[in-house]
C-alpha cells in the first residue's frame, strides 16, 4: 500500500566551511518559502523579529533551482545592504509559454536592531553547489548551500 506522506520544513546538512540547507515543502511555492525561513535562521535567531516591514520582489529565471538561488539571493542583498532580517514569506511561481519561470513574493519582518535582535553567522552568498530541486513524489526538495 502506498503512503501518503508530505514532508515539509527545513533541516541543515553538513557542508566543510559552509552552511547548508535540505528545503521540503508540499508544493513548489511551499518549498521556497521554507528555503527563505531556513536561510534567515542560518543568519539570526528570528524569534525576536517581529512583522514591520514589507519587501515585495519580482524576478524570473529559465530553470527553477536558479528561480532558488535568486530569490535566496536577493533576500540575502536586503539583508546585507539595507539591513533587515526577514521571518515571513510569500510566494507565487507561474510557469509562462516560453518555459520562463516568474516569481512574485514578499519577504515580512524589520530592521536589524542590534539591541534586539542576535546574529548567528554571515552569509556571504548562495551558491550553484550542490543546488538542486526536485519533484519527489508527494513533495518537492531542494538542497541549497551557502557561503560563510
Amino acid at each position: 500500500m502506498k503512503e501518503n506522506f508530505q514532508k515539509t520544513g527545513y533541516e541543515y546538512i553538513n557542508h566543510t566551511a559552509d552552511a547548508g540547507l535540505k528545503a521540503y515543502g508540499k508544493n513548489i511555492e511551499e518549498l521556497f518559502v521554507t528555503a527563505a525561513t531556513g536561510m534567515f535562521n542560518i543568519i539570526a535567531d528570528v524569534s525576536s523579529v517581529e512583522i514591520k516591514t514589507k519587501k515585495s520582489l519580482s524576478i524570473q529565471a529559465s530553470r527553477i533551482d536558479e528561480l532558488l538561488k535568486i530569490w535566496l539571493s536577493e533576500l540575502l542583498y536586503l539583508h546585507s545592504s539595507e539591513h533587515f532580517i526577514f521571518k515571513k514569506f510569500r510566494v507565487k511561481i507561474t510557469n509562462s509559454e516560453n518555459k520562463n519561470f516568474s516569481l512574485k513574493g514578499i519577504a515580512e519582518g524589520e530592521p536589524f536592531n542590534p539591541e534586539k535582535h542576535i546574529l548567528l553567522a554571515e552569509i556571504k552568498t548562495v551558491t550553484y553547489h550542490q543546488l538542486s530541486v526536485k519533484k519527489r513524489n508527494d513533495y518537492w526538495e531542494a538542497n541549497v548551500i551557502f557561503d560563510l
